[in-house]
């Protein structure tokens, strides 16, 4: 998912981009092609549009907070991480086991232009033809990059269950 929001954040005055925690699901082994069918299965099989918004550091954790009250909040799931946005020009950590509102932590953010993409919106570059373009573009021999990791606090030992289901709680 690194190179989507690299492919969003190469667009003109674009510091940050974001990109919805959605679950994709395409593997692809080291040196494959992506195909435009890869593209459309990654983005939902569905007309995601562009959408370029301003938004600041407060309303960005806001965004992560609720984001991650949804993969962390009721009904109970054990979960990955994999939900959770994947936010480019932002440094961030998650805290797990945090009480909502509580469990996002914002260490630097580079500005507040920021693309994202919206599904069903009717305006708006559609989001696999920007990626195709994007890859397109990209030189003989380039790679997908190795994905970030977000800092998920209070995981190490954790034997899956919700926060609010653990001993003692």
């Amino acid at each position: 998912m690194h190179w989507i929001t690299d492919a969003l954040r190469g667009q003109q005055d674009i510091d940050l981009a974001l990109s919805p925690g959605w679950r994709h699901d395409i593997v692809l082994p080291p040196g494959s092609p992506i195909t435009r069918d890869h593209l459309v299965t990654l983005t939902g099989g569905h007309q995601a549009r562009l959408l370029k918004l301003n938004a600041s550091a407060s309303e960005l954790r806001a965004l992560l907070e609720r984001a991650s009250d949804h993969c962390f909040g009721s009904p109970s799931l054990l979960d990955t991480s994999q939900d959770l946005p994947r936010l480019s020009g932002a440094t961030w950590d998650c805290r797990y086991a945090g009480e909502p509102g509580q469990r996002i932590t914002l260490r630097e953010v580079a500005g507040t232009r920021m693309a994202t993409w919206q599904p069903g919106a009717r305006e708006g570059e559609s989001l696999w033809q920007h990626l195709e373009a994007y890859l397109l573009e990209r030189p003989a021999g380039w790679h997908l990059p190795r994905l970030p990791e977000v800092q998920l606090r209070g995981v190490s030992g954790h034997p899956g269950w919700h926060p609010s289901q653990r001993p003692g709680a």
